[in-house]
């Protein structure tokens, strides 16, 4: 677990893939790994219709891929269209596309812990991952969430090269062809203050969401 904080019980909410190559780690790691051994059928919601990188989409597509549109993680009204309610929200590398507006991105922040419906408070966990260092310290993530009732459990490492090694590559919103550098991220674990998640009978994975606000990918594992 020290790779991925998600194991195959969790029905997993993942907020942020701009170039699909998250939602295609997760489907390579559940069709390959036992200890999360996901049955998975993924739908991709995507607002501005940049997931074009052939290779991805094939692949994506042979694994049962569906694409579907709009969905805003910064939205109550997209979460209340859910299916299920997730015992995982994952947000990669949030941020608006420009990075130094340090208040944008706060705000980005704020507005997805605040859109998180009170059915996710009892049982779901959030993780949030950012990079380490300036500007990105000056986000402010755990503030962010205790001010919508969110507080940090703990942070590990965001294990890079273990994403990289099915396929993962993190890469900026204006240029979804240039790899960024992610080796110094840390994700953040949240709870929200009257979740009682700890006290619950865990369930076979059922279902699991990937997003990007503004730019959305929904990936849907049943």
């Amino acid at each position: 677990m020290s790779h991925c904080p998600l194991t195959s019980h969790d029905r997993i909410l993942v907020v942020g893939d701009g170039n699909c190559s998250f939602g295609l780690a997760l489907a390579r790691l559940s069709a390959c790994s036992r200890p999360y051994g996901w049955e998975t059928r993924i739908v991709v919601s995507d607002v501005k219709g940049i997931c074009q990188e052939s290779a991805i989409c094939e692949e994506l597509a042979a694994r049962g891929v569906e694409v579907r549109q709009r969905f805003d993680a910064t939205s109550a009204a997209s979460y209340a269209r859910l299916p299920f309610c997730p015992t995982a929200v994952v947000f990669n590398f949030p941020h608006t596309g420009r990075n130094q507006e340090v208040e944008a991105n706060r705000r980005l922040l704020s507005e997805f812990f605040a859109a998180l419906p009170k059915k996710f408070h009892r049982h779901t966990r959030v993780y949030v991952t950012v990079k380490t260092g300036s500007p990105y310290d000056g986000w402010c993530v755990t503030d962010r969430g205790s001010a919508a009732g969110w507080y940090c459990e703990g942070n590990l490492p965001f294990d890079a090269n273990f994403w990289h090694s099915y396929g993962y590559r993190h890469a900026t919103t204006a240029n979804l062809s240039l790899t960024v550098d992610i080796s110094s991220a840390c994700t953040y674990e949240f709870r929200h203050c009257t979740s009682d998640v700890f006290g619950d009978e865990v369930h076979p994975i059922r279902s699991a969401v990937v997003c990007h606000s503004g730019t959305s990918y929904v990936y849907y594992f049943f």
